[in-house]
């Protein structure tokens, strides 16, 4: 009924985002209830898979049965949902059907501020630093059938987007240019020197560090406090001998969830405590203290709240404007890409496709990134 694939007898902690979800998804339509609480269902389904779901929302709907849909992506609530209702600090502040109010309004309820004051600014096209010696240079990539053959030059100041369905190898590359794949072949330059053997170690000495796409799997100790969680990569500036110097962890921390505006009762509070916003602004917290050169994120919007999103595009943004910073971002939001990024670069089943820029003559667009994809 979900047209896809899986295997009955495959261990669920073996599968990927994608499918774990589809699993969840295919047990609650099991049990045969009246109503049915989608939370975040589409988070980690490619296209094709969402449009399966939503072919079966649409059925159970003519059978009697009543969905409620939670969702961050604002284009798929007016797809799908008959009615819309906003929740802001845990408190309704609109309802309306969908068929008598627009994006916009809805975006200002949850933000509580007019659209034009949040919109991200595009940074300034990679054009001008093409002839510059590039931050990061990847040659001739491979790892496994995921990763084949790709090039890519990043330079200071710029974030260059990866677009491409789950599954193309966006998120393997990632990982192989963070050394936690070792590739088969290719070379990874930095600053123009060539990096032999990399494993996330070193990537994080040369300044690269990675915001990985399952953030309560890969990127948090869930039962620690923020502050211990925002310490991993700084305990050299810390350590006090054999010791931790808590006093030092703490004003860090403080510092940053002032800086980052996290919403939390302290940062002695354990993470899972955390919205999923927050609990993202927590793995962000580490690039700042750190001082990394390199960020890699792998979908950092996914699964958070539109105010949170913005946020992050701002934060992005600055941490490029930093010195000699730049960014490589992978995002199954199209819209998120086309409004960061100076350039963009489109992969399908681990090979570059498409290469996109942005300047005076050609701007990147969702509907563009659409077609491409």
């Amino acid at each position: 009924m979900l047209h896809v694939d899986i295997d009955p007898d495959e261990i669920v902690g073996n599968l990927s985002v994608a499918m774990k979800q589809t699993v969840e998804i295919a047990k609650a339509l099991s049990e045969e209830k009246k109503i049915i609480i989608m939370d975040e269902p589409t988070s980690a389904l490619t296209s094709n898979q969402v449009d399966h779901l939503f072919q079966v929302i649409h059925k159970l709907k003519s059978q009697g049965i009543s969905v409620i849909f939670i969702s961050h992506n604002l284009r798929q609530i007016f797809e799908i949902c008959d009615r819309i209702t906003v929740i802001k600090d845990g408190r309704n502040v609109l309802t309306s059907e969908t068929r008598e109010i627009d994006m916009d309004t809805v975006v200002e309820s949850i933000t509580g501020s007019e659209l034009e004051k949040r919109k991200v600014v595009i940074p300034a096209s990679a054009t001008v630093a093409r002839g510059r010696e590039p931050l990061l240079k990847v040659e001739n990539l491979y790892f496994g059938t995921k990763v084949r053959g790709v090039s890519f030059e990043l330079y200071s100041g710029e974030v260059l987007g990866i677009a491409g369905l789950i599954g193309s190898g966006r998120t393997e590359l990632l990982e192989t240019v963070f050394g936690i794949n070792t590739p088969v072949r290719g070379r990874i330059s930095i600053k123009g020197r060539e990096v032999k053997n990399l494993v996330p170690e070193k990537a994080l000495y040369y300044g690269v560090i990675l915001i990985p796409d399952e953030r309560q799997v890969k990127g948090l100790i869930l039962t620690h406090t923020i502050m211990n969680n925002m310490a991993l990569h700084v305990f050299q500036r810390i350590r006090r001998g054999l010791f931790i110097s808590n006093k030092e962890s703490r004003c860090i921390s403080e510092e940053l969830s002032k800086e980052l505006k996290i919403v939390s009762q302290g940062v002695l509070m354990p993470v899972n405590s955390l919205s999923g916003g927050n609990q993202q602004k927590v793995v962000f917290s580490r690039t700042f203290a750190r001082g990394s050169k390199i960020l890699l994120l792998d979908d950092p919007t996914l699964g958070i709240d539109v105010e949170t999103k913005q946020e992050i595009g701002e934060m992005i943004k600055e941490y490029v404007s930093r010195g000699e910073n730049a960014a490589v971002l992978v995002s199954s939001e199209l819209e998120v890409i086309a409004k960061i990024c100076s350039r963009v670069i489109v992969l399908k089943e681990g090979k570059i496709v498409h290469e996109l820029v942005n300047d005076d003559k050609n701007v990147i667009t969702e509907s563009k990134l659409v077609m491409l994809v």
